[in-house]
């Protein structure tokens, strides 16, 4: 009899085990985003017509673990010389893997009214010295979702 349940209980097992092992790789692959390291590559103007801009937040990031990274998703702010310029979100999500890096664009919609006016002077007057992007990476996992701040710069003249 013993026999008999012997093969019962080793595929009862392999069975539950299984879904774990795919819950612990999905946690492992999210949590890497703690790790990662976000490198501003250069901030561009998409597009312009009378009531804003377009502007297009080019990123790099890059993975240094030995896992395959998932970035879920990341709430950002865009800062030009320490003033608040534009905020947004990328709801794609992104996979980098082991000890590579992938490019990453984050495009926001500005109105003119929403620019400051130092912001705007800035802008017009070609005054920009840095660019800076602060943010939240967001890594959803079957346990809930967790929160990463993330930070990147650039200084002017270092521009592409």
């Amino acid at each position: 009899m013993t026999r008999h349940l012997l093969p019962f209980f080793l595929a009862a097992t392999a069975a539950a085990t299984t879904p774990g092992c795919a819950l612990w790789q999905a946690y492992v692959q999210r949590a890497a985003v703690q790790e990662a390291r976000l490198a501003l590559e250069g901030v561009r103007v998409e597009g312009l017509d009378l009531v804003g801009i377009t502007v297009a937040v080019a990123v790099a990031v890059e993975n240094p673990t030995d896992t395959t990274m998932t970035l879920d998703r990341l709430e950002w702010s865009l800062l030009v010389n320490d003033a608040a310029a534009a905020r947004g979100s990328s709801q794609v999500a992104l996979s980098v893997p082991p000890r590579e890096q992938r490019p990453h664009t984050l495009t926001v919609r500005v109105a003119y009214a929403d620019l400051s006016t130092q912001v705007r002077q800035l802008l017009l007057s070609g005054g920009v010295r840095a660019w800076r992007l602060e943010g939240t990476a967001h890594l959803d996992t079957p346990f809930g979702s967790f929160r990463y701040p993330v930070r990147a710069e650039r200084r002017e003249g270092t521009h592409p």
